[in-house]
C-alpha cells in the first residue's frame, strides 16, 4: 500500500511541474471584475474573476464557454486551478490543486488538498487529502487526511471523517475505497483502510473504531 502511495505521489509531483507557472500573467479574454487583490497570479484565457482575492496562484482556462474557469466572491491562494473549475459563494481554496471540472462552493474549504475531476466541496471542509473523481460533498461535513484516488463516493451531512489525532500528533489517516458512502452524522476513527471494500455504505450515526474493512470476495482472493 505504501509503495502504491509513493508511486502516485511521485507521478502527481511530475504532473504538477508541467502546469505550475511562476510568471504572473493575464491572458486574452480574461476578466477581472471588482477584485480586491490580485498578486503573482496567472489568469488563463477567458477566465472570469469577480470580487475575489487571488494570491500566488495559477488559474488555467480556455476561451470556450465549457472550459472557462470562474471565481466569484472567494479566496484562492498558493493553488493550481485547472480549466472548467468553479469557485464561488465565499469559498476558500489554499495550497491546493483543483482538476478539470471540480468545484468549491457555498463556503466550502479546500485546504492543502487535491480535488479530482468533477468532484465538489460545498459548505464542508476538505483538508490534507487526495480526493478522486466524482465525489459528492454537498453539506456541512469534514474530511481530513484521506487518500482516496478512486473517488466516486459521497460525504453525508455532519459526517466526521477526520479523527486523525492520537492525542498530541495528527499522524493518522484514512484510505477510503472506491464508491464508499459516509452517511449522516457518522464518526470515522483513524487509522482506517477501506480500499478492499468498495461501495461500502456507512449508515447514519454509526461510529467506527480504527480498523481495516474487507469484503468477502477480496478475502477469498488473498487467501487462495
Amino acid at each position: 500500500m505504501r509503495r502504491r502511495y509513493t508511486c502516485i505521489v511521485a507521478r502527481f509531483s511530475k504532473y504538477l511541474g508541467n502546469y505550475w507557472i511562476d510568471c504572473p500573467r493575464m491572458l486574452t479574454q480574461a476578466q477581472l471584475l471588482g477584485c480586491t487583490r490580485i498578486e503573482d497570479a496567472y489568469i488563463g484565457h477567458g477566465a472570469v474573476i469577480e470580487s475575489s482575492t487571488i494570491v500566488q496562484s495559477t488559474l488555467l482556462s480556455m476561451a470556450a464557454v465549457e472550459e472557462t474557469t470562474r471565481v466569484a466572491n472567494s479566496h484562492v491562494e498558493d493553488s493550481l486551478v485547472h480549466a472548467n473549475c468553479r469557485i464561488h459563494t465565499s469559498a476558500v481554496v489554499e495550497r491546493s490543486v483543483m482538476l478539470p471540472g471540480s468545484r468549491v462552493e457555498r463556503h466550502g474549504m479546500l485546504l492543502g488538498s487535491v480535488l479530482g475531476t468533477h468532484s465538489g466541496v460545498e459548505e464542508g471542509e476538505v483538508s490534507s487529502s487526495l480526493v478522486g473523481p466524482f465525489v459528492g460533498f454537498h453539506h456541512q461535513a469534514l474530511l481530513v487526511a484521506a487518500f482516496w484516488p478512486e473517488g466516486r463516493g459521497n460525504i453525508g451531512y455532519g459526517a466526521n471523517v477526520g479523527s486523525n489525532h492520537t492525542g498530541k500528533l495528527n499522524d493518522q489517516e484514512i484510505w477510503p475505497g472506491e464508491g464508499v458512502f459516509y452517511g449522516l452524522g457518522c464518526n470515522i476513527k483513524f487509522p482506517t483502510n477501506m480500499t478492499e471494500s468498495p461501495y461500502t455504505l456507512i449508515a447514519t450515526g454509526v461510529t467506527t473504531l480504527p480498523q481495516k474493512v474487507c469484503l468477502y470476495q477480496y478475502m477469498q482472493h488473498y487467501t487462495q
